[in-house]
């Protein structure tokens, strides 16, 4: 599929040169058209990476970017979306016009980052942030400074370090 391309090179009675005139498709790029819910828009961004995987190769991801985002709220269905374009990088995958896929857009990336479950971080104040870590065999409050989140990991990049154990359920106190 990739490197084929669709085009007429002549009529009737036309001279004829070596290049077409009119492409009609060009299927060395490869396009997937994709939505996002409008709750996450901000992040839905043209240049932002994508990591796809089609319902029939699940086992592979593949790479891609987004190159359009539409400016108007899709509210054809049941739930408002923002639909966009995702390029995908050239592939000698046997793909098929039409598959089903997922595609997700990478905001950030990190990594060696120390990573905690979202559940176990506290918002103290509007933007400082906490959590209950063991020390010296007693949980105790450390202020953190948090980095990238997903819907289960939040990036601390700093007040903690590798291997620190941290509480994600609530804390009992003992009141004497």
């Amino acid at each position: 599929m990739a490197g084929t391309i669709l085009s007429v090179t002549a009529k009737l009675n036309d001279n004829i040169s070596q290049s077409p005139f009119i492409v009609l498709g060009d299927l060395s790029k490869l396009y997937l058209q994709t939505y996002v819910s409008e709750a996450d828009y901000q992040m839905f961004q043209v240049g932002s990476e994508a990591d796809i995987i089609f319902d029939a190769l699940p086992d592979q991801t593949f790479l891609g970017k987004v190159i359009q985002v539409n400016p108007v709220l899709d509210k054809s269905t049941s739930t408002a979306v923002v639909g966009g374009l995702v390029q995908m990088d050239p592939t000698t995958a046997n793909l098929l016009m039409g598959m089903s896929s997922s595609v997700d857009v990478i905001v950030g990336r990190t990594q060696n980052a120390v990573l905690i479950p979202l559940a176990a971080l506290h918002e103290y104040t509007p933007g400082k942030y906490a959590v209950f870590v063991m020390r010296n065999g007693k949980l105790a409050v450390d202020f953190v400074g948090v980095g990238l989140k997903d819907q289960v990991n939040v990036e601390i990049t700093s007040g903690l370090k590798a291997g620190d154990i941290v509480s994600t359920g609530l804390v009992g106190t003992k009141h004497q």
